[in-house]
Parts: structure tokens; C-alpha cells; sequence
């Protein structure tokens, strides 16, 4: 007896179904699996025929059984036939009771698996990538909120170190020292801050190999020495160590600059200094602090590696008001430079200082060589050069960070706060003085 197959699709599985004397096509499959009652009817399903539509016969080879697998209350057995198409299928046997038919696409298929397509694939990884893109500005945000909390961390020990080296000498230490009974001074002559507080940070066996009335060139134990307090985390160029070619001793820069007051530094014939907490041969007390030490600045960020010019101008002694003015000033200079804050143990206003002509973050530009520098520093002449001969220092060096819209600052009694760079420019130079009697309004906190 023969029967024909009538089928229907469900997804991926095609379900037949027996009728006698008819027949039907059976379309691109490869693997059959037979359910039955009993193992007697499957059997009885051999042999088959196969044929073309149209007639033509071709060669289809039916295996054997190769998986026999328990299914609730059938037992299921697998044959594979070869890849074709078109059937024609007709059966000399009535008693199947039902068969279902599974392709696969190619892949050889025993057992019924399941798998993904590459639609699904493909939206899977958009997903992840739009997670990725979510949670990534936060991991960076977290990164750098970690980093500005260390760079605070190290003004804090800077300030500390201060107050002790205060404790120590009674006097705060100076910008640098000046020894006037030379005609004419070497231009590193003098040790900074950053190198007198060295037994305050935990620095005390190196400072136990360096000698602080002899210029820093000729100190070969700092040579490619980095402390890591000198360095914001946020800093790019903090850890580009600068070399020399003249046998001087490589240097890492600073991230961190003194308050050398407004604009006016220093001038070697009256002997006269600015009105910050530091200048050449300063000393400083508590007592010259009249402003209060909560109201006056310590230190801030400075930006390792910034362009200066210097030793020439300024065309006026009057404090720049806008960054028109201050890059009009800064052109004035004769020599340009790439190396502001390079120089750690340097006394001088552009390695080791700032001060607070410009607000924080300012924009000072100057072209060089057909570039455009964007933030730019000046100092009108190197504190201590020439000694006597020398002449007044005016400086235009920015307190600037890698923050984003801030800066990081210690005031005069160790507290350390934020600026941002939008604070008044009358706000910012009164914070930079320690006797000028401002009023401070909107006190940044």
C-alpha cells in the first residue's frame, strides 16, 4: 500500500503525515527523525523511494539507524539521507503512525539542538556595545575623581611639609637664595622649595646627599630621581623625564607650583619681593600673613612641560587685566622656552611657582615657528641671574590642571580645596596675597 505526505511548517520542523494511495514533495532536508510506538514500525518504513519531480530518478542513499534516543512516550531512531532539494516519497507501509522532518542548513543534525542566528549574534553585540559605551565614561569618571583625590593628597603633604620645615627654621623656606656678595650669580644657583622640604616628605636620606649652597647641576644623586609627590596622577608629561646635554643631571617635572603673589617677583637692586608667600631670599613668617592663613594660598597645580618665554619686557609694569594684555607681554619675552616645570629643584618662578596674573586654566597664546601655543608662560627676568645686575621679575605663570574646569590649591593652613577656573579674577589675586587687606567675596570652598 502507498501513501502520500501531506506537510505543513512550524519554524524550523516540518510535520507529516500518511494518507493512502497519494503522494508529495518533501523540500530541502537532510536529516529524518521517525517517531513511533514501537520499534516494529519503524521497519517496516524501509525501503523507500525517492525521485525528482518530474520523474527523473537520482540516487539517495537512506543510512542506518546511527541514534536511538528515548522521547517521552516514543522511541525516536535517526536516518540520514543525502542532500537534495526536491523529493518525491512514496511508502509501502501504512502503519507510521507519524513522521517529522528537521533541516539544519548544512549542518548535520542527530539530535534536536539549538543555536543562535547571526541576526540574534549581531544584536547581542550591539548590546554589549552599547553597555560598554554606558559604563565607560563612568570608569573614567571614577579614575579621575580617584586621581584628583590623590593630587590633593599630595598638596596636602606639601603644605604639611611646610608648616614643619616652619616648625624647624621658625621661617618659611624662600623661593630661592640669592648670595649678593657675587657680582654675578650662576642661573641654578639656588635650591627651591621643593628641595628644602625634602626631609618633610619622607625624603631625608636624600636630602642627606645634597648640598643646598651648591646649585642643583652639579648634584648627581637627583640624577633621574622622581618623587612621586612632586607628580599629579592626571598629569600627562609628568612622568617625561627632561635630559641634558651638558652633563646636568636628568630631571622629572613638577606638577605643582609656590605662591610667588600676582606679577611682581622680585627686583635684586631693592631687594624687594612680591606680595606671595615665597619670592628669592623671603623667610617668611606667620606673622607676615596678615590676610590669615585660611584666606591666603600656599600652592597650586601647575602644568608640567609649559611653553615660556622670559629675560625681555614687559613693555609695562602694570599687571595684565586681560588675556589680550598678557599675550601682548608674553610676546615681549626674548627667549622662548618648552621646559616650564621641569626643573623640581629650580628656585625659579617658571619651574617651581605661579602666580596669579591670570585666572586658573587661562588662555595665554603665542606663535612660534608657524604653531600656535595655547597656554603660555612669562617671566620678564630669571631670579637671580646677573645678581646685582640683574632686573625685576614680572611673571605670567598660570595656575593650571589636567581637571577638568578646576584646579587643585592649598592654602597657608593646610586645607586643601578646588578652584574652579571660573572664579573672579579680583577673588583669585587676593587669595595669591598674604598682606593685601581684600575683601574676599563668593570665598571658594
Amino acid at each position: 500500500m502507498q501513501g502520500a505526505i501531506h506537510f505543513f511548517t512550524l519554524r524550523t520542523r516540518i510535520t507529516c503525515f500518511f494518507a493512502p494511495q497519494s503522494r508529495g514533495p518533501l523540500r530541502g532536508l537532510e536529516n529524518l527523525c521517525f517517531y513511533s510506538l514501537c520499534d516494529a514500525c519503524l521497519p517496516s518504513l524501509l525501503p523507500w523511494s525517492y525521485g525528482e519531480s518530474g520523474g527523473n530518478s537520482v540516487a539517495a542513499a537512506i543510512m542506518a539507524p546511527s541514534v536511538d534516543v528515548l522521547q517521552g512516550s516514543f522511541h525516536a531512531k535517526s536516518y540520514e539521507m543525502s542532500n537534495t532539494r526536491e523529493w518525491n516519497a512514496s511508502c509501502i507501509s501504512p502503519k507510521f503512525l507519524r513522521l517529522e522532518l528537521t533541516y539544519t542548513n548544512g549542518i548535520r543534525m542527530n539530535e534536536k539542538q539549538y543555536g543562535f542566528t547571526l541576526v540574534e549574534l549581531l544584536v547581542v553585540i550591539a548590546n554589549i556595545g552599547i553597555l560598554v559605551g554606558l559604563l565607560l565614561p563612568a570608569v573614567q569618571a571614577a579614575r579621575e575623581a580617584a586621581r584628583r583625590m590623590s593630587c590633593q593628597n599630595n598638596l596636602k603633604q606639601h603644605s604639611l611639609a611646610c608648616h614643619n620645615y616652619e616648625s624647624a627654621h621658625k621661617r618659611f623656606p624662600p623661593s630661592a637664595v640669592i648670595d649678593f656678595r657675587l657680582g654675578n650669580t650662576a642661573n641654578n644657583g639656588s635650591w627651591g622649595v621643593h628641595g628644602r622640604i625634602l626631609p618633610f616628605l619622607e625624603q631625608g636620606n636624600l636630602y642627606g646627599q645634597v648640598d643646598l649652597t651648591l646649585g642643583w647641576d652639579f648634584q648627581p644623586v637627583i640624577d633621574g630621581l622622581r618623587i612621586p609627590s612632586y607628580s599629579c596622577p592626571s598629569d600627562s608629561k609628568a612622568n617625561d623625564l627632561r635630559s641634558f646635554s651638558d652633563g646636568r643631571p636628568g630631571l622629572y617635572p613638577t606638577s605643582y607650583g609656590f605662591n610667588l603673589g600676582r606679577w611682581f617677583v622680585y627686583d635684586p637692586t631693592t631687594r624687594r619681593g612680591g606680595d606671595g608667600m615665597f619670592y628669592p631670599n623671603s623667610f617668611l613668617t606667620f606673622g607676615s600673613v596678615t590676610d590669615g592663613t585660611s584666606s591666603t594660598l600656599l600652592a597650586s597645580e601647575v602644568k608640567a612641560w609649559t611653553p615660556y618665554l622670559r629675560n625681555g619686557g614687559p613693555s609695562t609694569s602694570a599687571i595684565p587685566n586681560s588675556q589680550s594684555e598678557a599675550e601682548a607681554i608674553v610676546a615681549s619675552g626674548a627667549e622662548f622656552k618648552d621646559t616650564g616645570h621641569t626643573e623640581w629643584p629650580d628656585g625659579r618662578v617658571h619651574h617651581t611657582g605661579f602666580t596669579a596674573a591670570m585666572p586658573p586654566n587661562g588662555i595665554v597664546r603665542f606663535t612660534k615657528g608657524g604653531t600656535l601655543y595655547q597656554e603660555t608662560d612669562y617671566n620678564s627676568w630669571q631670579e637671580g641671574k646677573s645678581g646685582t645686575g640683574g632686573k625685576p621679575s614680572f611673571a605670567i605663570i598660570t595656575s593650571r590642571s589636567f581637571h577638568s574646569g578646576v584646579v587643585n590649591a592649598t592654602r597657608v593652613d593646610g586645607s586643601v580645596t578646588t578652584i574652579s577656573e571660573n572664579i573672579d579674577l579680583r577673588t583669585w589675586r587676593a587669595l595669591a596675597t598674604r598682606a593685601g587687606a581684600e575683601v574676599i567675596q563668593n570665598y571658594p570652598d
